[in-house]
């Protein structure tokens, strides 16, 4: 699956949608036959040796769960298998052309990973966020790390946990966090250290002492 990174723009991946495919249970798949008139049917067919699709019928009522995913092997046999029983036409081949979206949709569910996703993500996700430094003087003795926020400053702010790093051999490492800050204030987080510290501010809303 692609990764928030692998995007040009964050527009481009909160619109990016992908399935993630997932077997029928039995019951979900009865009531659907039920609904389609076509359980009893099926059941019929299963006991008559003189239809060409008995087997094909008893082995699928026998089923427990149902594999109707796309681009897995018994999945696509199993949707080939629907097809050709499509392609018999007639009253069940009509039938079975109504239900076969709707059993393809739910066994391909398309969802959208990085709808929420905001800029502050896809700057950190892109390795482009804003670090800035964190005077020594805005930690206390205790090992407290105290800032002011001002979303007024930036139009785009969004709701989000800015996080606070070290720098070694120029990588930042994570060293604590602040809890989500929405709206302007004070904020406090416990750092255990009292020098060479960086939060990002994407947005440029935290004061730097």
């Amino acid at each position: 699956m692609m990764q928030l990174k692998d995007f040009e723009t964050l527009a481009d991946a909160q619109a990016y949608s992908t399935t993630q495919p997932k077997l029928i249970h039995r019951d979900t798949m009865n009531s659907l036959l039920a609904s389609a008139g076509l359980y009893v049917q099926f059941k019929t067919m299963a006991e008559d040796s003189a239809n060409p699709f008995q087997n094909l019928i008893a082995a699928f009522l026998d089923s427990v769960e149902y594999n109707f995913m796309i681009g897995n092997a018994t999945g696509d046999r199993q949707i080939l298998a629907l097809d050709t029983m499509i392609e018999a036409g007639g009253d069940l081949g009509a039938a079975l052309a109504t239900l076969k979206p709707v059993i393809i949709g739910i066994a391909n569910p398309a969802f959208n990973p990085f709808v929420n996703a905001t800029s502050h993500d896809f700057a950190k996700a892109k390795g482009i966020m804003v670090y800035k430094p964190i005077p020594d003087s805005q930690i206390d003795s205790n090992g407290y790390l105290a800032i002011d926020v001002d979303v007024s400053l930036n139009a785009d702010f969004v709701s989000h946990a800015p996080q606070i790093h070290i720098e070694t051999h120029g990588i930042k490492q994570r060293v604590a966090g602040f809890q989500t800050i929405s709206k302007s204030g004070k904020y406090i987080a416990f750092v255990n250290r009292n020098r060479g510290l960086f939060v990002d501010d994407f947005y440029g809303v935290i004061s730097n002492g």
